[in-house]
């Protein structure tokens, strides 16, 4: 029997010490005896791609979440519809929300919300972090997997933001670390975790698997 392992990674793998993020070494230990033990261990993360990589060499044979990664070979991915992009960004720019896009190669964020994530989100390493940062305006709306937004100028609500988007995107909040903000996710319906973990496993077609998640 194989054993899989399906790793969260922020409030998993990453931990916060002074305001900063990190992946503490017992934590790669735990991984790294399990390998050696034959267990396969796979990141299973929202993040993108380009973000998994600003975070170093971590132990494990790929990634499962908004696209499937077995070691370099990308399995899956399937990103937003550009219209769809499209529509979103002319709704939250409307209502004069702060969003960023995430695609498989970088981040594209608009001004505002990028001095709030260097300010808020106790990035691991902020100078690698930056180099797959870019302004929104240079981002290929046909290669967009997750839109971000947050607003404080109470132009919108989440419900309103249900209303208007809910039959295009899958819809969930994101406090990012603050209650007195609209904030949320835009992801492509369908596509998920355990999706992700299903396709995997298609993929793999190994006989006998026994899996874990944590996260």
């Amino acid at each position: 029997m194989t054993n899989i392992l399906f790793l969260d990674i922020d409030g998993t793998l990453l931990a916060n010490k002074n305001g900063r993020q990190f992946i503490p070494p017992s934590a790669i230990d735990a991984i790294d005896a399990a390998r050696q033990r034959g267990a396969h261990a796979y990141l299973c993360t929202g993040r993108s791609h380009a973000e998994v990589r600003t975070l170093g060499e971590l132990p494990g044979d790929g990634a499962a979440g908004g696209f499937v990664l077995d070691g370099e070979t990308m399995v899956y991915h399937r990103p937003l519809e550009r219209a769809d992009v499209e529509t979103a960004e002319a709704f939250l720019q409307a209502h004069g929300a702060h969003y960023y896009m995430e695609s498989t190669y970088g981040m594209y964020f608009d001004q505002a919300f990028l001095e709030f994530a260097l300010t808020e989100w106790g990035i691991r390493d902020p100078s690698t972090w930056l180099k797959i940062v870019h302004p929104v305006e240079e981002a290929d709306r046909s290669d967009v997997n997750k839109v971000c937004f947050r607003s404080d100028v109470g132009a919108m609500s989440f419900e309103d933001v249900v209303a208007a988007l809910g039959d295009r995107f899958y819809l969930v909040h994101a406090s990012y670390g603050r209650t007195d903000v609209v904030s949320g996710e835009m992801s492509r319906k369908g596509v998920n975790k355990g999706t992700a973990v299903a396709l995997l496993l298609e993929h793999l077609g190994l006989p006998d698997v026994r899996t874990f998640g944590f996260g």
